[in-house]
């Protein structure tokens, strides 16, 4: 069977999107998949989201393995997060007067620096690897990022059109693309700002799937292990919290089987910086680890404040994540 590997770290969302339902074995820091190496098991690695670099969980033995699959010849795909610990670095001083600048693998010739954008967004494709042969439309997907401007000579992959850019509305009357995703010399290491590009577009799925040879048999197979991964990954809060989540419980069961729509809470302010997001963070966690189903949402464009939420949830961002606020916004309160 072909082993895809999803890296299952502290600092990751795992659970932020699908990644095509692919994935097959969760790496974890030790760099390790069933007690032996990443680098010999694997047929391919994604890296998700999340704060990789910030919160320094990337172990030396899990960089050296990456780098390993990437000189074999593998393909490593690298959404957010992921696309800058391939980078060569990363400036996180998005508040501060000077660089606050975290070095990546190097593995793509790209560094990045702060820039908002939380949109549902359409990317026009170039065809400068692999994954995106006979992808002839605009890729699908979703930003969520706040360190997003790319610069450097790698190969480019994707160009985004955005509508909104550290919080400001993009001017409506021309087009506005940011660089989203870039790959290296060889084309088997990608590296995009867009989330849920595994899951929306089909073609670049498949070709992942056909540069590792997977047969049709190979793909049931990767289909049945995948649901065991989301079932190991959905039965804990966070990522190694150490806090497990025994069964579902019987609240979610009872409101799914009388027909009635759940419970909701609504937290709000009267402004900015008061808390709601830590607040909001907290209960889902805790909610969670009761083994109640919990879903997250937010009134406005800005879908990264529930991203820590979802963190200890591992819940997927849906497209009700972010509720419309005259045009600004994914989904009409009236459709969530």
């Amino acid at each position: 069977m072909k082993k895809i590997g999803l890296v299952y770290i502290k600092g990751a969302v795992p659970g932020f999107e699908n990644f095509g339902e692919l994935p097959t074995h969760l790496v974890k820091s030790n760099g390790l998949v069933d007690g032996k190496k990443a680098s010999s098991e694997l047929d391919a690695l994604i890296i998700p989201g999340g704060t990789l670099l910030e919160s320094g969980d990337i172990s030396d033995d899990l960089s050296k393995e990456i780098k390993q699959i990437a000189k074999d010849g593998k393909p490593i795909i690298g959404v957010c997060a992921g696309l800058q610990l391939l980078a060569n670095q990363t400036d996180i001083g998005r508040k501060s007067e000077v660089p606050i600048i975290k070095e990546g693998l190097g593995l793509i010739d790209v560094n990045l620096s702060p820039l908002i954008s939380s949109d549902r967004v359409n990317a026009k494709v170039y065809d400068n690897s692999f994954i995106t042969k006979g992808q002839n439309e605009d890729v699908t997907g979703f930003h969520t990022h706040t360190y997003g401007k790319i610069e450097g000579d790698a190969k480019p992959l994707f160009y985004s059109k955005i509508q909104r850019m550290n919080y400001g509305d993009v001017n409506k009357k021309s087009e506005y693309n940011i660089f989203s995703g870039a790959c290296n010399d060889d084309g088997n290491v990608i590296g995009t700002m867009i989330h849920n590009i595994l899951d929306e577009n089909p073609i670049i799925r498949n070709n992942l799937l056909n540069y590792i040879d997977a047969s049709s048999e190979d793909i049931e197979d990767i289909s049945a292990k995948n649901k065991e991964v989301k079932s190991k990954i959905n039965m804990e809060v966070g990522v190694d919290s150490g806090h497990k989540i025994e069964k579902l419980s019987g609240e979610f069961l009872k409101y799914k089987n009388n027909g009635k729509g759940p419970k909701f809470l609504m937290i709000g302010s009267n402004g900015s910086d008061s808390g709601k997001t830590f607040i909001l963070t907290g209960l889902a966690g805790a909610l969670r680890k009761r083994g109640l189903k919990v879903a997250l949402m937010k009134v406005g464009p800005d879908a990264r404040d529930i991203v820590p939420g979802l963190y200890l949830t591992n819940g997927k961002m849906e497209d009700y994540g972010s509720i419309k606020i005259g045009h600004l916004g994914w989904m009409d309160i009236k459709l969530a």
